[in-house]
């Protein structure tokens, strides 16, 4: 994948799983770790924008909803 496929699939995956947890806390709860693989894979790339765009999504779920 490209590294804009990567960085859109970043900010997608940060886009819908705020959507998930705004409407259903418990299918959040369950889709978490699909979204933490998706992200380790975007993280493990060379793709300097698309791992800036993931390390954000983390930072952004770890604090709305693994704090909460």
């Amino acid at each position: 994948m490209s590294g804009d496929g990567m960085t859109f699939t970043a900010h997608l995956l940060d886009a819908e799983i705020k959507k998930v947890f705004s409407v259903d806390r418990q299918m959040c709860v369950i889709k978490l770790p699909s979204v933490f693989n998706d992200l380790k894979d975007i993280l493990a790339s060379e793709h300097e924008e698309a791992i800036y765009a993931a390390s954000d999504a983390l930072k952004t779920e770890e604090h709305a909803y693994l704090l909460h």
